[in-house]
C-alpha cells in the first residue's frame, strides 16, 4: 500500500476529535488521486493549527483526513529569475529563518513574526494559512500586497491563480474539493523598496483585529514609483486600497501626503462589529494604522530593499 490508510471506526464516542480514516500519500500523485477519488468527503491536513481545534469542536467532520506531510515536493523553496516560489508546507517559522526568502522577499519574515506563538509558527503553513483564507491573518495580507500567485494542482491539471482570484470571501479560497494549493510564488521586490508592517490585537499572539502593510518603491528624487497598500480585519478578504496607492504615486511621503492617505483608507474601509471590535473602532485603526505604516515607510521602513 503506497499511503498509510487508517479504517473509519464510528465505535469511539469518547474521542476528542470526530472518527475519521487516515490517508498519508508519500508522493504528490497519489495525494492528487486521493482529492479526486474521494472529494467533497476528504480534508487535506498540512500544520492542522485550523483544521485540528474546528474538528476538536466538530465544526468540521471529514470522512477522511489526507496527510500530505510527507510530500518533500511542498516543502521546497526554488530562487526563480523573477519570484520565489514557495512549496505550501512550508512552515511559518521558516519563512523567517530561510536565506532565499530573507534576501528576495524580506516582507513575509516580517509578517511572519506577528503569527501566534512559537509553536504555532514551527506546525503552521503558509499553504495551510493561504487556504483557510482568514482575513485577520498575516500572510494572507502580505501575499495579497506582493501580488503573489497560487499554483493550485490536481490530477492532470495545473492553475495558476494571482491573489486577487484566489481570496473570494471570508474563509473561502478558490481551491475547488478535488484541488490542493501546492506552491506559491512571490515577485522579487524591486530596488529601492522599503515596506512598514503593523497590527492591533487583544494580546500578543492573538489574531488581529486590524493589520496594514505599506510597501514602496522610490524613484531617484524619493518619489513613491510604486505604491501597495493592504489592510486586513476590514472586509472579507484582505483589502487592497487601490485609490489610495494610486494617490501615493508619485507624491512624496510627506505628513501631508501621509495623512491623505490615511484619510482615504478610513473611507474606503467598511468593516463590520463583532464582540472583538465595533465597525466604527475597525476603521478608526485602518486610518492610524496606516498613518504608522506610511510614517516607518517614509523615515526608512521597517526595512528598506535596496539591491
Amino acid at each position: 500500500m503506497y499511503y498509510k490508510d487508517r479504517p473509519l471506526d464510528k465505535r469511539r464516542p469518547e474521542m476528542k476529535f470526530p472518527p475519521t480514516r487516515y490517508l498519508r500519500p508519500v508522493v504528490l500523485d497519489q495525494a492528487l488521486d486521493a482529492l479526486n477519488q474521494y472529494k467533497g468527503s476528504i480534508k487535506v491536513l498540512a500544520g492542522g493549527q485550523s483544521l485540528l481545534p474546528l474538528m476538536a469542536m466538530r465544526l468540521a467532520d471529514p470522512d477522511i483526513l489526507l496527510d500530505i506531510n510527507d510530500l518533500a515536493e511542498l516543502q521546497e523553496i526554488r530562487d526563480w529569475e523573477n519570484c520565489v516560489e514557495i512549496g505550501a508546507l512550508i512552515r511559518h517559522q521558516r519563512l523567517i529563518d530561510d536565506p532565499v526568502i530573507q534576501q528576495h522577499a524580506p516582507v513575509l519574515p516580517l509578517v511572519a513574526r506577528h503569527i501566534g506563538h512559537l509553536a504555532i509558527r514551527h506546525r503552521g503553513t503558509i499553504g495551510g494559512s493561504l487556504v483557510h483564507c482568514d482575513p485577520a491573518a498575516e500572510l494572507p495580507l502580505a501575499v495579497q500586497a506582493l501580488d503573489g500567485e497560487m499554483l493550485v494542482q490536481s490530477v492532470g491539471q495545473t492553475r495558476i491563480l494571482p491573489a486577487g482570484k484566489f481570496f473570494l470571501s471570508y474563509l473561502m479560497s478558490a481551491v475547488e474539493p478535488h484541488e490542493m494549493l501546492t506552491a506559491i510564488r512571490i515577485p522579487k521586490l524591486m530596488a529601492h523598496t522599503r515596506f512598514a508592517f503593523d497590527e492591533v490585537a487583544g494580546r500578543t499572539g492573538d489574531f488581529a483585529l486590524v493589520s496594514a502593510l505599506a510597501i514602496v518603491t522610490l524613484d531617484d528624487d524619493a518619489s513613491i514609483q510604486v505604491a501597495r497598500l493592504a489592510i486586513g480585519g476590514v472586509s472579507e478578504v484582505p483589502f487592497r486600497v487601490y485609490e489610495a496607492e494610486q494617490y501615493l504615486t508619485d507624491a512624496k511621503l510627506t505628513p501631508e501626503v501621509i495623512d491623505g492617505a490615511a484619510s482615504i483608507v478610513h473611507q474606503a474601509v467598511n468593516p463590520e462589529g463583532d464582540l472583538h471590535a465595533s465597525a466604527n473602532y475597525r476603521r478608526h485603526l485602518a486610518g492610524v494604522l496606516t498613518s504608522r505604516v506610511l510614517t516607518r515607510v517614509g523615515v526608512k521602513g521597517d526595512l528598506s530593499w535596496n539591491r
